[in-house]
């Protein structure tokens, strides 16, 4: 009989939170999904607050019903927020929770007290910036301590992840490496290596550097002026990448399509002959974890032109499945577009190898197997 599983992630998901709704939709147990920040969470569309307003209604009659010097003391006792542990003890015994998955640390941060009073079992996936943000590490600095002392497992995405949750003061023991995979679906793609697109898909944010990119680009449509860049994703600097290529005067070589599903993504893929991306450590310390992105590219046979960053190098085998720049070296990546652009031949070697590559070691169904089996070891022993 398949076991009770909540899975925790501190907002409804967004579009390229893909390896959250797999675990999901792939793990082999009951999930139940909570969303929110700290604990104020919701399920399937409704707050916990709200669901169980009764009861705390009743206690705050209560509490009014005493001396204020004794309601004071209590408090004074009691954690910020205990009306939201309470929901959410509530929520895990009335459905029989057997383990908890917190996607990011921060979410680990906040259920383990709860955890630990019932005695469930608490594994936290780390994803990007809650391993490396500067602000994210100093205020959930003790949060930390506590969380990875009470963890069966916490799971790093990439290889520089694991050695940061180290240094942030994990155990060794309890770091699981398991990076994410692709959807199947980018496997069937047939890249066109005779078209002149190149696309590079990602959140429009510090990074990722978007704007890097379009510099990258940039520098060699002078000599290859039929080249075209096919930007896929929203954010924050969008806009200010459209104004970049105005600009500049390119804003009919590269285009802003937003976010798109799979399937239209699979359409642009199928039209493009090679993917780039020049992620770089943010002002604020925020990394990527592994870029699903670059599994997708890799997964669909197209050759990758990416930075030396984070989990990158873990999936990216330099002159082989693509081309790893330092960051900020814009002339470097140019020079490696040049390349490829040059040599479409070569373009589909590196891109059926990185298709080999990504099939061998990140295939979802491999990352999903992974927590599985350490979900079943871990509650065999209970």
């Amino acid at each position: 009989m398949k076991k009770n599983i909540c899975v925790i992630s501190q907002a409804p998901l967004s579009y390229s939170e893909t390896f959250i709704q797999a675990h999901i939709d792939r793990l082999d147990a009951n999930i139940f999904h909570l969303y929110g920040y700290y604990l104020n969470h919701s399920f399937e569309g409704t707050p916990l607050r709200e669901k169980y307003k009764k009861q705390i209604s009743l206690k705050d009659r209560i509490m009014h019903l005493l001396p204020y010097y004794i309601v004071f003391r209590i408090k004074q006792n009691q954690q910020k927020d205990y009306k939201d542990e309470r929901i959410v003890e509530r929520f895990f015994i009335e459905n029989d929770i057997k383990l908890v998955l917190a996607e990011y640390g921060t979410t680990g941060s906040f259920i383990t007290p709860v955890c630990k009073k019932l005695n469930i079992p608490l594994f936290v996936h780390f994803h990007g910036f809650d391993a490396s943000r500067f602000n994210i590490l100093k205020e959930f600095r003790d949060q930390y301590k506590i969380m990875f002392e009470y963890a069966s497992y916490v799971i790093s995405v990439s290889h520089f992840m694991t050695q940061s949750l180290i240094n942030l003061g994990c155990s060794q023991e309890k770091i699981i490496y398991n990076p994410y995979g692709p959807n199947p679906i980018f496997y069937d793609a047939s890249p066109n290596y005779n078209s002149n697109n190149i696309i590079a898909v990602g959140r429009f944010v510090d990074k990722k550097a978007p704007y890097l990119t379009i510099t990258a680009f940039r520098n060699i449509l002078y000599e290859y002026p039929e080249l075209k860049l096919i930007m896929v994703g929203d954010g924050p600097l969008l806009n200010t990448c459209k104004n970049l290529a105005r600009s500049w005067e390119v804003e009919d070589r590269v285009n802003f399509p937003g976010a798109l599903s799979h399937d239209l993504l699979l359409n642009l893929i199928s039209e493009s002959f090679c993917f780039i991306q020049h992620s770089v450590v943010a002002d604020d310390g925020d990394t990527e974890g592994t870029p699903v992105a670059i599994l997708e590219a890799g997964a669909a046979g197209l050759p990758v032109i990416a930075t030396k960053h984070a989990g990158i190098p873990d999936v990216v085998d330099h002159e082989k499945t693509g081309f790893l720049v330092d960051e900020f070296d814009v002339k470097e990546m140019a020079n490696y577009i040049k390349i490829l652009a040059n040599d479409r031949g070569k373009a589909k070697i590196m891109g059926n190898k990185a298709r080999e590559h990504i099939l061998k070691n990140f295939s979802i169904e491999k990352h999903i197997a992974a927590l599985d089996n350490l979900i079943a070891n871990v509650l065999s022993k209970e």
